[in-house]
């Protein structure tokens, strides 16, 4: 592979390894590294590239087990995707309604810590970094069906959970 093609087909997703990386080892300079080890493996892959179906999928799978690795050597624990998201809110929000988005958004983040792994890591490719299903799979090593399955299962438990903890939140406590 060329130069230029190298450009244009890898360095485009640093961003996206990043996040993975970020994701899961919650250290920036951590996740830096990895990203760096990535484009460093895909260019010394560059002659390989033909017979690879989905780079950004095998780029993101290098990516996440390279982070996974990591992680086991330093015994860290993983955050969650939702403490890297960028919060973007109006100007115009009232104080209180602020308040209330923000303890939603906390709610909700505490409630994906509790899934199974494998559910988190569906509902985090699929949901926020919107990646296609059949990249998912690659990514994590399991079959469409199954992100299908482990995706609907998340977003079920999730609901259950919430509409389970706003009922709690909301009932008088005498």
């Amino acid at each position: 592979m060329k130069l230029n093609e190298f450009k244009k087909e890898v360095l485009p997703l640093r961003d996206k390894l990043f996040r993975i990386a970020l994701r899961i080892t919650c250290n920036e300079k951590e996740s830096e590294d990895i990203v760096q080890d990535v484009m460093l493996k895909m260019w010394e892959l560059r002659e390989e590239w033909n017979s690879i179906d989905s780079k950004e999928a095998y780029c993101c799978m290098m990516s996440r087990n390279l982070a996974l690795g990591r992680l086991k050597l330093k015994d860290n624990q993983t955050e969650n995707i939702m403490d890297t998201i960028q919060h973007s809110l109006e100007e115009d929000i009232l104080p209180s309604t602020h308040l209330e988005q923000q303890e939603t958004k906390m709610m909700i983040r505490n409630l994906i810590r509790k899934l199974p792994d494998k559910e988190r890591a569906v509902m985090e490719l699929r949901d926020w970094e919107e990646m296609s299903y059949k990249e998912v799979a690659l990514t994590l090593q399991i079959t469409e069906a199954q992100v299908k399955i482990n995706l609907f299962r998340a977003r079920k438990r999730i609901k259950e959970l919430f509409s389970k903890l706003n009922k709690n939140d909301y009932s008088p406590n005498l």
